[in-house]
Order: C-alpha cells, then sequence, then structure tokens
C-alpha cells in the first residue's frame, strides 16, 4: 500500500484521490469550494472538507462550525475530539467510533451504522436521525435535549445517563435512564432508576423482570 506524507497543511483545491494511506502532519482544508476526499486510510490533525470516504479516519480533532457531508464511509474512526455547531450527512457508516467526546449542536442524519461506538460523552442538542443501528454503544453519558429516530436497535447500550423519547434494544445496562413515551429491552434492562416523562409510558423488558441495581426503585 502506498504513502503520500505531506508536511504541514493539505489546501484541497478540487477533488482528493488517492489509492493507499495519506498521512498529514497538518490540517486538511478546503480553498474555493468543498472537496470530497477518497483515501485507504487518513492521518491527520483536523479536517473540513465535504465528503470522507476512506477505511480509517485516525485524527487528533475534527474540529469545526458544520460537518457536511453525502457519506461518512470508514472502518474504523478515532478521535480525541469531534468539536462542531452541527454534523449533517446521509450516512455514516463504520466499524467503530472511537473518541473522547462528541460535542455538537446537531447530529442529523438518515442512517449511523456502526458495530460500536466508545466515546467518554455524546453532547449535543439534538440527534435526529432515521435510524442508529450499531452492536454497542459505550459511553459515561448520552446527554442531548432530543433523541429523534425511527429505530434506536442495538445489541448493548451501556452508560451512565440516558435522556431521549423512545428506546428499543437488546440489551439496556445504565444507571439513570428518562425517556418520554416507551423504553422497552428485548433480553435484559439494569438501572439504577426510570423516569417516564409522559403521564401513560411503556417500561417493559421482556424477557426477564427489570433489575435494579439499588434496593429502592425510582420509577415515576
Amino acid at each position: 500500500m502506498e504513502i503520500k506524507k505531506i508536511k504541514g497543511d493539505l489546501i484541497l483545491k478540487e477533488d482528493f484521490k488517492f489509492d493507499g494511506d495519506l498521512i498529514v502532519e497538518g490540517d486538511i482544508k478546503c480553498e474555493g469550494g468543498t472537496w470530497n476526499i477518497y483515501c485507504s486510510d487518513i492521518y491527520c490533525k483536523n479536517i473540513y472538507c465535504n465528503d470522507i470516504c476512506c477505511n480509517n479516519l485516525d485524527c487528533w480533532n475534527i474540529d469545526c462550525n458544520n460537518i457536511n457531508c453525502h457519506d461518512i464511509d470508514s472502518d474504523k474512526i478515532s478521535c480525541r475530539d469531534i468539536d462542531c455547531s452541527d454534523i449533517k450527512s446521509d450516512d455514516i457508516n463504520c466499524n467503530n467510533l472511537d473518541c473522547c467526546d462528541i460535542d455538537c449542536n446537531d447530529i442529523k442524519c438518515d442512517n449511523i451504522n456502526c458495530d460500536d461506538i466508545n466515546c467518554h460523552d455524546i453532547n449535543c442538542n439534538n440527534i435526529n436521525c432515521h435510524n442508529i443501528n450499531c452492536h454497542d454503544i459505550n459511553c459515561n453519558d448520552i446527554d442531548s435535549d432530543n433523541i429523534k429516530c425511527n429505530n434506536l436497535d442495538c445489541c448493548d447500550i451501556d452508560c451512565w445517563d440516558i435522556g431521549c423519547r423512545d428506546i428499543k434494544c437488546n440489551n439496556l445496562d445504565c444507571n439513570n435512564l428518562s425517556f418520554y413515551t416507551s423504553c422497552v429491552a428485548h433480553n435484559s434492562l439494569k438501572c439504577k432508576s426510570a423516569k417516564g416523562r409522559r403521564k401513560n409510558f411503556i417500561l417493559k423488558c421482556l424477557d426477564e423482570e427489570i433489575e435494579y441495581k439499588e434496593s429502592d426503585k425510582n420509577l415515576k
């Protein structure tokens, strides 16, 4: 596999295609428009561009006002922080999304398809997606005013706090669970507290009794 190393910044003036690994010591920026990147692996500090298509995306920060892409297709996305106002993409497809923090105003996309989402915190005002399909979501906090999607289908959701409208998964393990209409787990549901914000709501585990990690059930 050929490797292209660039010292300093990579300034894009047109679409960039390279059949190999791209290593940029500085930032990837666009000039005269918003361009696309197609290559095998990307290693750099910061990325500002239109579409990102690669096998692996490994960088310190994706730090920009907006990430506007048609598709983000990567085998693995590894970075320290994703900080931006909005992430807008038709699809985010990757095997693993590993980062410390995802901090943004809105995440808007049709589908988020990942085997694993591993991060410290996901902090944003709104997560609006058609489908969120992944194997595991592992993080300390999912802190969002609204998580709006047709389907949130996961094998395991393991985190400290969850606040959203509707949840559907196989296994759910968290400390504090807050939802509006319904929360249904197929195999197991473990939590310290569960709160439905609607007067009539559904909280149910199909195969087993709900396991509360503390003796007192905090269900309102």
